[in-house]
């Protein structure tokens, strides 16, 4: 597969929401997560506390990097807006680092790379309700802004 569409199909996934979607892009389900604010995890994980935070989430691709070097991976650079389920919004720019099998068909770890403290995020957090003062809301959406032309 070729790796922009897997980037496509995981902003899709991500995009819907979807759990097993997101889940079928990654080797395993023990695929390796790391993030700034949430810490190393497995995927499944992660994106069962990023969907709980989360009300609302654009993300703007800004570049596409792949790398040079024999281990396949793409690295995205982005501006994210997250609207936090407690209604607090952030921003900052950051990198999706991820690694893929080498016929591209999945990936095998994502690194997530940006300034938690410029953004006013503590690092640890731990998806924890009272680290957010977050209130119940079925109100969470997410839209991504895309183009690789």
């Amino acid at each position: 597969m070729e790796y922009l569409t897997l980037c496509r199909r995981y902003l899709a996934a991500i995009n819907a929401r979807s759990l097993p979607a997101v889940l079928s892009l990654f080797a395993t389900p023990d695929t390796v997560v790391r993030s700034p604010l949430y810490g190393q995890m497995t995927v499944d994980a992660y994106y069962r506390i990023l969907f709980a935070d989360t009300r609302r989430s654009i993300i703007r691709i800004r570049h596409v990097f792949k790398a040079l070097t024999d281990t396949p991976s793409i690295a995205l650079h982005f501006n994210y807006t997250w609207i936090m389920k407690n209604g607090r919004t952030v921003e900052f720019d950051g990198v999706d680092v991820f690694e893929l099998t080498d016929d591209h068909s999945k990936f095998t770890r994502l690194t997530i790379i940006y300034d938690s403290a410029q953004a006013g995020l503590k690092p640890g957090y731990t998806g924890q309700q009272n680290q957010l003062d977050v209130e119940h809301d079925q109100s969470r959406g997410f839209n991504f802004e895309l183009d690789f032309h």
